[in-house]
């Protein structure tokens, strides 16, 4: 049974800003993906030196109001930085049609064997206490300082949501947050 899903995305560049202003305002959406996860919200970003996107955020059974009101906090951020942002949300009645509506999701050749891959699993913990937060986003920063980028796939495939399906799933999803994804 397919049921509404609000899509928001969010764009952002370092261009007229400082590096830092930059980091400042990807900080506040990392600092605020634990709220992400309390609504099971799911979120795709990626963090490069030439922008900042959420591409998109999916929220089941979320209205247009409740997604602004959840990602409110990072735009308020980004307005008291002087950032200029790309913002958009809206609802879909289908899975299909959300899915439809983004446009990362609808290219065909992704070109994989141009990069190098890596990923790491992001426990939840390291978003109790700001030094290993600070330190995320500082090991973020050098990979994007270095001429990477990162993917990072917000989830919240916990027990509570799953139950305890029979299957192959790492049992370190389950206490994760983030899957990012590195490439270079």
């Amino acid at each position: 049974m397919d049921r509404p899903i609000t899509v928001a995305i969010l764009r952002f560049t370092p261009e007229g800003i400082t590096q830092d202003a930059y980091w400042k305002g990807i900080a506040s959406y990392l600092a605020h993906t634990p709220a992400f996860k309390a609504a099971k919200a799911m979120a795709f970003t990626v963090i490069s030196p030439l922008e900042f996107v959420i591409t998109p955020l999916f929220a089941v059974d979320r209205t247009v109001d409740e997604v602004k009101e959840l990602l409110q906090p990072i735009t308020s951020t980004l307005d008291n930085l002087n950032i200029e942002y790309l913002y958009l949300v809206n609802t879909y009645p289908t899975y299909a049609e959300a899915f439809a509506s983004v446009p990362a999701f609808q290219l065909q050749n992704q070109d994989i064997a141009n990069f190098q891959l890596a990923n790491r699993l992001l426990p939840t913990s390291l978003w109790d206490d700001k030094k290993s937060a600070e330190e995320v986003l500082a090991a973020l920063r050098a990979i994007t300082d270095g001429g990477g980028f990162a993917m990072d796939v917000l989830a919240h495939p916990t027990l509570e949501v799953a139950g305890h399906p029979n299957n192959a799933v790492h049992p370190a999803w389950r206490d994760a947050s983030h899957c990012v994804n590195v490439a270079t």
